[in-house]
């Protein structure tokens, strides 16, 4: 498994949930499911920040 496509697989999965995140947030009332895809968008962002930070920390 070629782990350097991971982070592209994350960004492709926010971005695929992404529309139907907000389809079911319209009518005003979500699901448990909308629950459960927001947790994991915002939890694979905050990943991929802490990665970045790990890689590229910041110097002052």
């Amino acid at each position: 498994m070629n782990l350097t496509l991971i982070p592209s697989g994350f960004v492709l999965f926010r971005f695929l949930i992404s529309p139907f995140l907000l389809l079911d947030a319209l009518d005003g009332k979500t699901s448990v499911w909308f629950i459960v895809g927001f947790v994991a968008a915002f939890l694979i962002f905050h990943a991929l920040n802490i990665r970045q930070e790990l890689v590229t920390p910041i110097t002052k």
